[in-house]
């Protein structure tokens, strides 16, 4: 029963010894920048999840050769400890290999929705941006339109010259109806990143708040498409 013991005790002191070995070497050193590459980041992560499984392997391996008991107990338990080590370091490999492809994954999911917050971002400060000058351009063509046909009923402008104002404020028209078919577009498009980011990311916070915001500036830019219909979509032509 000593010499058992004795033998569980070495295996269990030689597994420990392997692991921690193992775990220390693993590092693979720095890449050009300083930083491991990926591929010694993956390196190291699989010969960790070896060390590990064989060092647990090898324990519960010798346990099961000790359970056996019988006059050669500490033989069973010396085969078993073998035999688990090498199980355990290929599941441990194994592992390993998928934690570092799901560490690499939730990586690359984050670098994708910073590019996607990003690209909404810019989307929003050129719609903010357009809407502040067509803001400025409606007042004045509003502005312009009206004195035109104030102007027509005093007989102090002509209808020509009148008809030709509202056909700018009407070509405005279209251009805006056109920025908020694309705008439409754009929600959508965020939209639909929110969504298709919900699994891979913590929170979609962020990005859904560039959404609400341009979700905002169509509303805006609605407002002065009517305003700016109002005074030239029924005009005369």
């Amino acid at each position: 029963m000593k010499n058992t013991r004795m033998t569980f005790f070495r295996i269990a002191t030689v597994s420990t010894a392997a692991l921690i070995f193992v775990t220390g070497c693993a590092s693979t050193g720095a890449g050009p920048n300083g930083r491991p590459t990926e591929d010694q980041v993956r390196g190291e992560r699989i010969a960790q999840g070896a060390g590990v499984g064989c060092a647990g392997g090898a324990v519960a391996g010798a346990l099961i050769g000790l359970a056996l008991g019988g006059r050669n107990a500490g033989q069973r338990a010396l085969i078993g400890a073998a035999a688990g080590c090498a199980t355990g370091a290929v599941a441990g490999a194994v592992y390993g290999d998928y934690v570092d492809a799901r560490s690499r994954q939730y990586a690359n999911a984050q670098d994708r929705y910073r590019a996607l917050v990003n690209g909404a971002e810019s989307d929003l400060r050129k719609y903010r941006a357009y809407n502040a000058k067509t803001q400025q351009e409606v007042a004045q063509l509003r502005s312009q339109v009206a004195a035109m046909a104030a102007g027509v009923r005093s007989a102090q402008v002509s209808v020509a010259a009148y008809q030709q104002q509202v056909s700018e404020a009407r070509s405005k028209l279209a251009e805006m109806r056109q920025r908020a078919q694309q705008l439409d577009k754009a929600i959508a498009e965020v939209g639909e990143d929110v969504n298709g980011m919900r699994s891979s990311v913590a929170s979609t916070a962020e990005l859904q708040a560039k959404r609400a915001g341009l979700i905002d500036e169509r509303q805006k830019l609605v407002a002065l498409i009517n305003g700016l219909n109002s005074v030239a979509g029924g005009a005369s032509s």
